[in-house]
């Protein structure tokens, strides 16, 4: 059973570690296996809302996949890492090698692979064939979403007024979509692939929320559709990460 603590949650029976920043979504973890979709589809018309879902146990082979990814990433296997890594995979739909991966990721023992790790634990769903996912389950909704917006990716997530966790709250959003906001281009989602809880004004994305409400919240609880996603194909019967991207 999953364990909370203040500020940070625990899911003890994945060995996952989940960081949440306190103040800035509500205390809550959810194991990815565990969740199946609450709404028929993605995007739910009417409250413009993607809930989280997870796939992975809809094939077997792939949930013992990733579930043993998911606690290389963790930890830092380097050995395990890149030996899930396809032999010829592509990064940004350039073909690339593992090595390269391996470089273009900063992949050292001992280290998580943080951009992986996040994007297992959000969920992972079926693309296309019965031999490909895709994970974080956001870029799922790449068609279904205009180019500007974003997703909610939490419960209870805290719209401050500025880049600042003691700035005034103005909105809570629960797995909302919403759109870039003017200064959207001074968010970082790359800090997040190199620490757990980045600070700074580049931590922060400044969003437009469905009710015309402007404000930030904390770059970790939102995700762009076409942000960094990870492709898994079954290859000779083995599951591998076959592709890396980021951006269309």
């Amino acid at each position: 059973m999953p364990r909370q603590l203040c500020g940070w949650v625990l899911a003890v029976g994945s060995g996952v570690i989940a960081v949440a920043l306190a103040g800035e979504a509500g205390c809550v973890f959810y194991d990815p296996i565990q969740v199946r979709a609450q709404t028929a589809g993605l995007v739910a018309p009417a409250g413009r809302r993607v809930y989280p879902r997870d796939e992975s146990g809809t094939d077997p082979t792939f949930a013992t996949f990733r579930s043993a990814l998911l606690g290389a990433a963790t930890r830092g296997d380097l050995a395990a890492l890149q030996e899930a890594i396809a032999a010829t995979p592509t990064i940004n739909f350039e073909p690339s090698t593992r090595e390269r991966v391996s470089r273009r990721f900063n992949l050292r023992q001992g280290v998580p692979w943080r951009a992986l790790r996040d994007a297992l634990t959000l969920g992972a769903v079926k693309e296309g064939t019965v031999d490909t996912f895709v994970a974080p389950y956001t870029s799922a909704s790449e068609s279904a979403l205009k180019g500007d917006e974003l997703i909610i990716t939490a419960r209870n997530v805290r719209v401050r007024q500025s880049p600042d966790s003691g700035s005034e709250v103005v909105e809570q959003l629960t797995y909302d979509v919403v759109t870039q906001g003017a200064n959207y281009h001074e968010f970082d989602a790359d800090l997040f692939e190199r620490s757990d809880m980045p600070t700074g004004r580049s931590a922060w994305a400044h969003i437009v929320t469905l009710s015309g409400k402007q404000g930030y919240v904390y770059g970790r609880y939102v995700r762009s559709p076409i942000g960094r996603r990870f492709h898994f194909e079954r290859q000779n019967g083995v599951w591998q990460i076959a592709h890396v991207t980021a951006g269309d």
